[in-house]
């Protein structure tokens, strides 16, 4: 199932992200962006695969999916474990996304410091990306009841990782902008210099 290789991979990638440079206390360069690459696109294939098994339960044939068949809603009503079950599901699934969630938010972290500093057009796709993922966990939070104990939209849901993303391109435009503002100053300062010499 695709949930064990999401813990599979977040677990071969916390400790990528850990690994130090040989008789140093340095991380080991260049894991911010395939980290960060591997793990939204493997959290955004999981909120796909979660909203394909639950639009499509009553459909047959779906050997292709990543999903093991499930009860009917008549059968999961009937059944007295099902409340239980589902509790404990979902307790575990939490627990999963906040271990991923913190490792995620280290592979932006990593590479926004490699490769996003006054990076605008990058910080741009980061928040796109980030808007996507609210939306997703929205959708994930109404379909499996994930996070809804907090938030009934899924607004806690990887929280940690959208808020760096989120950060991220306040970041850049900030400096983007306070370095426009200092440009503004400069040429001022120039124009007001060359007038006094003229005069």
């Amino acid at each position: 199932m695709l949930f064990h290789l999401i813990s599979f991979t977040h677990d071969v990638l916390q400790n990528a992200l850990s690994a130090k440079v040989a008789s140093t206390r340095k991380r080991l360069p260049g894991l911010g962006r395939p980290s960060y690459i591997i793990l939204y696109n493997l959290i955004d294939e999981f909120i796909d695969e979660v909203n394909v098994h639950h639009d499509s339960w009553s459909h047959s044939g779906s050997s292709a999916r990543l999903y093991p068949p499930t009860m009917s809603l008549v059968e999961e009503a009937k059944d007295p474990s099902t409340d239980a079950r589902s509790d404990e599901a979902v307790r575990r699934a939490e627990k999963a996304l906040n271990n991923f969630d913190r490792t995620m938010a280290n592979a932006v972290r990593r590479y926004k410091v490699e490769r996003g500093w006054n990076n605008s057009s990058l910080a741009e796709k980061i928040s796109l990306q980030e808007h996507t993922l609210a939306r997703g966990f929205c959708l994930l939070c109404e379909q499996t009841g994930y996070g809804a104990e907090d938030d009934d939209t899924g607004g806690t849901l990887m929280e940690e990782t959208r808020n760096v993303m989120t950060m991220w391109k306040s970041e850049v435009g900030y400096v983007f902008n306070h370095g426009l503002h200092l440009l503004t100053l400069l040429l001022k300062y120039d124009d007001c210099e060359d007038q006094l010499l003229s005069d």
